[in-house]
């Protein structure tokens, strides 16, 4: 009959104590099986990570091989400007400018959305909601706002997701 084997898959070196997917949970390696799932937002922009998958047989013979994976950089150094600054509820038209980013694989495409402020004025991330999809421009006009809540002064949060190819 055949030989049986084990696996294991292991990240080299890595930043991250646990880059893998298991059943939904993070993981620090993974035993036994072919494939396995990498945890892509686990993992640092700009840096390098090696996966290896170690195989040994049940007559103890074993062999391996590494992946290289690069963590493409996300664009950085710019700001997103609101203008005007402050307005009124479903009237005054907004102007979002994305200004000065930066990254080395173009086009950059841009996603602009509006986002809850909290009670101590950061930002609810979770709630973001993007108007539309992605757009090549980098400035978006026109836009009417709700009112933000009556704890933050109605104030609304805007963003800017600058996107690289």
């Amino acid at each position: 009959s055949g030989l049986s084997f084990s696996t294991l898959w292991n990240a080299v070196d890595s930043d991250v104590r646990a880059p893998f997917q298991v059943n939904g949970a993070a993981a620090l390696t993974v035993s036994n099986k072919l494939s396995c799932v990498v945890k892509l937002s686990a993992l640092t922009p700009g840096t390098t990570y090696t996966f290896s998958l170690a195989a040994t047989n049940s007559d103890g013979e074993s062999s391996y091989s590494t992946l290289s994976l690069a963590m493409n950089e996300i664009p950085s150094s710019g700001s997103v400007v609101v203008h005007p600054s402050k307005g009124f509820a479903l009237d005054t038209a907004f102007a979002y400018n994305a200004l000065n980013w930066v990254d080395e694989d173009l086009p950059l495409v841009y996603r602009f959305g509006k986002v809850p402020v909290n009670r101590d004025g950061s930002l609810d991330t979770s709630m973001a909601t993007p108007f539309g999809d992605s757009r090549p421009s980098a400035a978006l006009s026109g836009v009417t706002l709700s009112a933000g809540s009556n704890h933050t002064n109605y104030t609304v949060g805007c963003f800017a997701e600058v996107i690289d190819s």
